[in-house]
């Protein structure tokens, strides 16, 4: 009688309706150890939902000898089931972390254990967390972030150790996982992560974006300076970090920004600039005169993308003796700037030299 009732509770598991489903899956905790080797058979099932209520029937039985199959539901092909597996781990504690820490390092299963590891707080699983995010997606950190965020402050030392890692990669994470604790008190450390000597720039890109993210003002100083390291993400990433800053007198150095060799670095400075409209202008009206090409090319741009109307023609004048590679520039700027008023063909005339038609 036991083994068909039994029998009849995981029948009813793939109904696919959630309210029956959180009676069986009551009924089946009641049942407890008993019914847990029928409960990891149906983790093998091919119906999604089988495979789900198995999964949060386990976590309420908490069989430590279930954390293995639940560890390997995460890596399920189905993202429902994988984060119905986080949290059948969940209430398992400190006893799934190092199986959950085994499934790190599988990358089907990776994004769904950085989750279970989050969620179980475990401070003993942030080595293994710091080793594997610099081979992850970037799409992934956010899921790692969370984790940071979530095991808090016990995380730390691990943090501040992995900070002075000989390897460059762990120290980069260690910048993301700081960033994601969330403690004012370390500025200074993020300060001297633009310091950092990696060769590949990881730490200082990162930090240089925690910086400007922050809107730290005393982190001015250092992310000017980082506009001159010699890799060209850093670069890109302080010149991002000074653009999100109101003040006036950085309006130079996102001009100077915009000779850099890197097209990325040229990108952020030149959208910069362009966002702050016309409290830029005096600024590109005198980097037309600018010795180097390329910053000419971006202030003709910056000057025909910013968005006011009623000073463009002023600045279409402004531009009829540039060079022919900066007229060619701010007319492609001025045509996919989509004003709401249309052009005088005279303006034109004035910078091409011919009569032309902007369309």
């Amino acid at each position: 009688y036991q083994r068909r009732v039994h029998g009849l509770l995981l029948g009813a598991l793939g109904t696919g309706k959630e309210h029956i489903c959180l009676c069986v899956v009551r009924a089946l905790a009641d049942i407890g150890d008993l019914i847990v080797p029928d409960l990891l058979e149906a983790l093998n099932s091919t119906d999604d939902s089988v495979r789900m209520c198995a999964a949060r029937a386990l976590s309420k039985i908490r069989n430590p000898s279930a954390i293995p199959a639940l560890a390997n539901l995460l890596r399920d092909r189905r993202k429902w089931v994988r984060d119905c597996a986080v949290h059948a781990l969940v209430p398992y504690g400190s006893q799934a972390v190092s199986v959950v820490v085994d499934a790190l390092q599988d990358e089907r299963s990776r994004e769904a254990a950085v989750d279970a590891l989050g969620w179980i707080g475990d401070p003993s699983a942030v080595p293994a967390l710091l080793d594997t995010i610099q081979s992850v997606r970037s799409v992934w950190y956010w899921n790692y972030a969370q984790a940071f965020q979530r095991i808090g402050d016990q995380a730390r030392p691990f943090v501040l150790e992995a900070l002075r890692h000989p390897y460059e990669f762990r120290r980069a994470g260690a910048v993301i996982a700081l960033d994601a604790i969330e403690d004012e008190s370390d500025l200074p450390l993020f300060l001297e992560a633009l310091h950092d000597p990696g060769r590949f720039g990881l730490v200082r890109r990162r930090a240089a974006y925690v910086l400007g993210r922050r809107h730290e003002v005393a982190a001015v100083p250092a992310l000017i300076a980082a506009i001159r390291d010699p890799n060209s993400d850093v670069r890109t990433e302080a010149v991002a970090a000074l653009g999100r800053y109101a003040e006036m007198a950085l309006i130079p150095y996102l001009i100077q920004a915009l000779g850099d060799k890197s097209l990325s670095v040229q990108k952020v400075a030149l959208d910069a600039l362009t966002e702050r409209n016309s409290a830029a202008m005096l600024a590109l009206e005198e980097a037309l005169l600018d010795s180097k090409e390329a910053v000419r090319v971006g202030a003709a741009t910056a000057l025909l993308r910013i968005q006011d109307p009623s000073d463009l023609p002023r600045r279409i004048l402004l531009l009829a003796d540039v060079a022919s590679e900066e007229k060619a520039a701010a007319l492609q700027a001025l045509h996919k700037a989509h004003y709401p008023l249309p052009v005088p063909a005279e303006l034109c005339r004035d910078l091409l030299g011919d009569p032309c038609t902007l369309r």
